[in-house]
């Protein structure tokens, strides 16, 4: 299974980090809106969607609303209504954690909305890096590899030391351990990247802005997680080897 998980990360970086160099705009808002729609047909699953013309009408209604931000150039405050939802999915996991995850179960129809205020946001800061100046897609390379090394470093972290569980009622199989493992990573990789490449800001200025990207990355593992607990679901879904589904692999990155 490790190896599995191993093989497919090294095929999907491999995939997207050559997207994010050469693809031009348009043609990368594609292929992420490619992907924010197979994430889509997933979350459908966290709603109890079962019925295969609903679940298509979900992830056409997300492609509708991502090509409406798009052509309306309302970026901008997408991402701002999205920084206040990640501090009230913040305060909502504290709360599972506190009193348990089934405490408080939306209906499906706020499940199916709390879709586009994950999926969607992430998609248009994504390609809104991408086409911000000249260095935009090293930024957006250099965002996913930064995610990426904390996902991977926190788990062997977590399988070598982690003893604390970080939110048990959430995810029983995170430790404050692992997520130490992931930030120390983080900073290391952020130390290199100022080091090769000019983000345009300072490294301190860097360092806390990556210290809190992976720090928000731990909250987007945590909700969904909180999520697959509230819906009974192990992964979601099956289509990358070892890893689940494409929610499975890009939830950190939602939040990120």
């Amino acid at each position: 299974m490790l190896a599995q998980r191993i093989v497919t990360a090294l095929v999907l970086i491999t995939l997207f980090g050559g997207a994010v160099l050469v693809l031009p705009n348009k043609t990368l808002a594609v292929v992420l809106a490619i992907t924010v729609m197979l994430g889509a047909w997933e979350w459908t699953e966290f709603s109890a969607v079962r019925n295969p013309r609903l679940k298509i009408s979900y992830v056409l209604l997300t492609a509708i609303v991502m090509l409406g931000i798009y052509r309306f150039s309302v970026i901008t405050n997408v991402l701002f209504v999205a920084a206040i939802w990640w501090c009230v999915a913040l305060v909502w996991v504290a709360v599972a954690q506190r009193c348990g995850v089934r405490s408080f179960i939306p209906p499906p129809i706020i499940t199916a909305l709390l879709g586009w205020l994950v999926l969607v946001p992430a998609w248009a800061a994504l390609v809104e890096l991408h086409r911000h100046t000249e260095a935009g897609p090293i930024i957006v390379l250099v965002l996913m590899i930064l995610i990426w090394c904390a996902d991977i470093a926190a788990f062997f972290a977590g399988r070598q030391w982690g003893r604390t569980r970080l939110a048990v009622k959430v995810s029983p199989a995170k430790t404050w351990e692992g997520a130490l493992g992931g930030i120390v990573a983080s900073v290391g990789l952020a130390l290199v990247a100022t080091a090769l490449v000019d983000i345009g800001v300072s490294t301190v200025v860097f360092l806390c802005l990556a210290l809190t990207t992976v720090s928000f990355s731990i909250l987007g593992d945590l909700f969904e997680s909180l999520l697959k607990r509230t819906a009974g679901l192990k992964d979601s879904g099956t289509l990358l080897p070892g890893h689940g589904g494409v929610l499975d692999r890009v939830d950190s990155l939602t939040a990120a």
